[in-house]
């Protein structure tokens, strides 16, 4: 029997009698923190870690580390969760506490509060997530692995292999409200009596983190950013025009991109006579998102965007192709956002076109050839400098068009218009020459649905020749701009605008104000919700920057005036959205792009409402 002459055995007897010694001593332990809530369910990482992702990694990094978007742009930076000094010093309750109510500074909110007060909140079981994906960030999955071993080696034959024999290692009270480094040092030797024999640091680290993991459900961080080890993708083709399996053995594609937009893989395979296609992938980045193509009557056609998981490593995604045709009749123009500028001697019009198709089939021109031209777009007499671009979803991003055919009267597309309302947007910018007075007027070459014309106020009229229908004035800071709307042009007709009257206010090549003490141009984007859906746009095509942040700004809108009502439908900014409208906030008034009134004013709403 080892005893006092034999230390190493002795202690290997007395570890397990002075570590329960120990907990019971803990147990007694004065801890300073406030006393907090404690979960009703051990948290779950894994569920923390997808909320983390959406609400989190944008300060505090993907991973934890200080590293996100918004950190450089922080005026206190983002807790590192990696570092070892903060997880040891952290304790559960305080976290959560700091969770719900965020951080306020001198000059605003470090972080928002995601509790009750929160215009987005999270629930209090998803807060307790979140704390144990704090700890499974900054728990390295071979360091818990490491302490498993001791733990085995020198706890399990009291406390059990759960942890729930002798003191009760997932009891969440006790872990709540201590840290790892109160646990670390009252298991150190010389606060026990009797204790001659401790753990080297490391390995006292270690334990003490895997005894933490019995309050929790601990889940590897990294585990995401292994490869996949297989995975399939598998789907059908549906001809959409005659509703049914298209069973030609023609050629499938799968393009896998990285999350910069490179390719990262590519498969082809033969679509078989059952209209079915399959592909196998192995040992893939899990954050590859898959598409299908295929060539189908000289048009390319895709499926939706999809993506493979270690618990859902199969995807199926369906292709839809149409026939095609010269026929233009189902072709209509659902919408035409007309935006005015006045520059020195000239107007400068922005027309967004979107285009429709009502038939069951994909309009390819009149020579069936789509590269020979499609649908056409006709500019007024007299325009100058035409630019075009184009967007095909979302309206954050467009693309310089270097395709367009020029015609005797217009300008021909060669995108094929595929069936869906909105199915493809081109966007138009060209100057007139402006002296006073001026028509824009061309014909549009479909029926059209409806249309917008977004007019700053600064002098000029819109005289009523019929067909706009006001949508009075909004203003902003002192700057009007006239909305006007028409609908049901019929395909044949002159979309007509006359202008009357000299501008009191114009805008140079830059977008800034001449004669004036700001841009209107950059006020606007910088509240541009209160203006109507068109007016929104038109400011993206005005300044050729991001307003889907910038947006949150104008959700409450300075007084006066009286705050416009949001479009409907329209969501509400959540708190991402609104940390990086100060940000660009910030961002222009260090430009010189808004005056100090209304950048303290704004940033003031902005604060508000965080």
């Amino acid at each position: 029997m080892p005893d006092k002459r034999h230390p190493a055995g002795a202690a290997r007897l007395l570890i397990p009698l002075l570590l329960v010694t120990a907990i019971l001593l803990l147990t007694i332990f004065q801890v300073t923190a406030q006393e907090a809530a404690v979960p009703l369910a051990p948290p779950d990482a894994a569920a923390g870690l997808q909320v983390y992702a959406e609400r989190c990694a944008n300060c505090h990094g993907p991973l934890g580390n200080g590293d996100g978007e918004l950190a450089a742009r922080s005026a206190v930076p983002p807790v590192v969760f990696t570092d070892p000094e903060y997880i040891r010093q952290a304790r559960p309750g305080l976290m959560f506490t700091t969770i719900t109510n965020g951080i306020m500074g001198d000059n605003g909110p470090t972080m928002p509060p995601f509790g009750p007060s929160s215009s987005n909140p999270i629930d209090e079981a998803t807060r307790w997530d979140l704390i144990a994906a704090v700890y499974s960030l900054a728990t390295p999955a071979d360091s818990l692995a490491a302490g498993q071993v001791v733990y085995e080696a020198n706890c399990q034959s009291c406390h059990g292999e759960s942890g729930t024999e002798a003191f009760d290692l997932t009891d969440q009270t006790y872990w709540a409200n201590r840290s790892n480094q109160d646990v670390f040092t009252a298991l150190q030797g010389d606060t026990i009596a009797d204790h001659t024999y401790t753990l080297d640091e490391d390995a006292l680290w270690q334990v003490v983190d895997y005894s933490r993991s019995f309050s929790y459900v601990y889940e590897d961080p990294q585990a995401a950013f292994a490869p996949l080890p297989a995975g399939t993708i598998a789907g059908s083709v549906l001809n959409g025009t005659q509703n049914a399996m298209l069973t030609t053995p023609i050629s499938i594609t799968l393009n896998a991109f990285s999350p910069d937009f490179q390719i990262a893989l590519t498969q082809t395979t033969t679509l078989d006579d059952q209209g079915s296609f399959f592909f196998e992938v192995t040992d893939v980045a899990p954050d590859l998102v898959y598409v299908v193509t295929l060539d189908y009557q000289g048009v390319q056609f895709g499926s939706d965007f999809g993506s493979l998981s270690r618990s859902q490593p199969s995807l199926e995604i369906p292709v839809i192709v149409y026939d095609t045709t010269t026929d233009p009749a189902g072709v209509t123009i659902d919408q035409i956002h007309v935006i005015l500028e006045f520059g020195e001697g000239q107007v400068v019009v922005n027309e967004l076109y979107q285009f429709g198709n009502s038939s069951p089939t994909v309009y390819v021109g009149p020579t069936g050839n789509n590269r020979e031209g499609t649908v056409q777009i006709a500019l007024p007499a007299g325009a100058q400098n035409p630019v075009f671009q184009r967007t095909f979803g979302s309206l954050d991003n467009f693309l310089p068009v270097n395709n367009m055919i020029p015609l005797e009267d217009a300008w021909a597309d060669t995108v094929p218009i595929r069936p869906g309302r909105a199915s493809m947007s081109l966007l138009t910018r060209y100057t007139l020459p402006y002296e006073g007075e001026t028509t824009i007027e061309h014909p549009v070459f479909y029926d059209l649905v409806n249309a917008n014309l977004v007019l700053p106020d600064v002098g000029v009229a819109l005289d009523d020749n019929g067909q706009w229908v006001s949508g009075g004035a909004q203003s902003l800071d002192g700057s009007n701009f006239l909305s006007y709307a028409l609908s049901n042009l019929p395909a044949g007709s002159d979309l007509t605008i006359i202008l009357n009257g000299e501008p009191t206010q114009v805008t140079d090549g830059s977008g800034n104000t001449i004669a004036a003490p700001r841009s209107q141009t950059n006020e606007l984007l910088i509240g541009g919700g209160v203006l109507l859906i068109a007016a929104a746009v038109a400011i993206y095509f005005i300044s050729n920057r991001r307003t889907a942040a910038l947006a949150a700004a104008a959700t409450v809108p300075p007084e006066p005036p009286a705050p416009p009502e949001l479009p409907p439908g329209a969501p509400a900014p959540g708190r991402d959205e609104i940390l990086l409208a100060i940000a660009d906030l910030d961002d222009a008034y260090e430009r010189g792009e808004i005056t100090e009134e209304a950048y303290q004013a704004r940033r003031q709403e902005l604060k508000e409402l965080l």
